[in-house]
């Protein structure tokens, strides 16, 4: 695994969200409280970006029409539609302000 710088604290206000790219893959951070957790990015349903869909608590939609039933808890990676479609979880860390995730070697 390979620490990569992703984002910072101010690029991440409690409650939102953010995509990152890296080696042709997205991946969505996603800031519950004072928590950050990063997750694959896209939905296995139709591919919809997460970052971008409807984030409250620490559940995500996926943004794509039609995917209102393809949600993800963030701080497990655990579908709403069954657990074969689980959202791989990375390690995050902070150092000061900046968030780094922890990425497999391409």
């Amino acid at each position: 695994m390979t620490w990569t710088l992703a984002a910072t604290l101010d690029d991440l206000p409690s409650g939102s969200s953010r995509e990152f790219w890296r080696d042709g893959r997205v991946y969505a951070l996603f800031r519950v409280g004072d928590s950050i957790t990063c997750i694959d990015g896209r939905c296995p349903h139709q591919g919809g970006r997460l970052a971008n869909g409807t984030f409250a608590g620490s559940t995500v939609t996926c943004p794509r029409l039609g995917c209102l039933r393809w949600s993800f808890d963030v701080t497990t990676g655990a579908a709403s539609v069954g657990e074969t479609l689980t959202r791989r979880l990375y390690p995050v860390r902070l150092e000061e302000s900046a968030v780094f995730v922890a990425l497999p070697e391409t």
